[in-house]
C-alpha cells in the first residue's frame, strides 16, 4: 500500500515536467523573429520591413560611395532632403542596401533605399563587389544599411539642381 502515494505523487511530478516543457517551447517559439519577407525593388510596392533590422555596415566617415540612377527618384530624394529652400541640401539618413534579383535590366543589381523609397542602385559593377563581400561575410543576399547623405538640391544660377546620395562605405576589393 506503501507503494500506490509514492507512484501517484510520480506520475503527477512527471505530468508537471511535460507541462511545463511544453508551455515553454510555445512561449520560445512565439518569441522567435519571424523571417523578413521576400522584398524587390522592382516591384513597386513597400520594400522593407522595419521589424527587422539588417547588418549596419561600420563607417568609415566619408561619403565617398557614389550612387547612380537619382535622376530617376528625384522626389523621394527631395522628400528625404526636406525643406531647404535655395540653399543646397545635406541630410544623413540611414540607406538600406538591397540585392534586386528581380531588377529587368541587370539581376545582380542592388537597390539603395531610405526607409521604403528606393532611391538609386549600386554600379553594375560596385554591385558585383557588392555581392561578394555579402558572400565573404556570410550575409547572403540579406539587406543591409550604412550612413549615408542625401545631397543638392536648391538653385544654381536660378535654375533646380538635382539631388544625389553618397554611401559612407568602405571601398570594395
Amino acid at each position: 500500500m506503501t507503494e500506490f502515494p509514492f507512484l501517484f505523487w510520480f506520475a503527477i511530478v512527471i505530468a508537471a515536467v511535460v507541462v511545463i516543457v511544453v508551455a515553454r517551447s510555445k512561449a520560445s517559439a512565439q518569441r522567435s523573429p519571424k523571417p523578413r519577407p521576400v522584398a524587390r525593388a522592382s516591384a513597386g510596392r513597400e520594400l522593407v520591413n522595419s521589424n527587422s533590422p539588417p547588418h549596419h555596415w561600420a563607417s568609415i566617415g566619408e561619403f565617398a560611395f557614389s550612387v547612380v540612377g537619382e535622376s530617376h527618384y528625384q522626389d523621394a530624394l527631395k522628400k528625404i532632403a526636406g525643406d531647404h529652400g535655395k540653399a543646397k541640401a545635406r541630410v544623413e539618413c540611414i540607406a538600406r542596401l538591397m540585392p534586386d534579383d528581380a531588377n529587368k535590366f541587370d539581376d545582380k543589381a542592388v537597390a539603395v533605399l531610405v526607409g521604403a523609397a528606393q532611391v538609386g542602385n549600386l554600379s553594375r559593377e560596385d554591385a558585383r563587389r557588392f555581392r561578394r563581400r555579402l558572400g565573404q561575410k556570410g550575409l547572403g543576399s540579406q539587406i543591409t544599411s550604412c550612413d549615408a547623405v542625401v545631397l543638392g538640391g536648391g538653385e544654381w544660377r536660378g535654375e533646380p539642381r538635382m539631388y544625389g546620395m553618397q554611401l559612407d562605405l568602405k571601398p570594395f576589393d
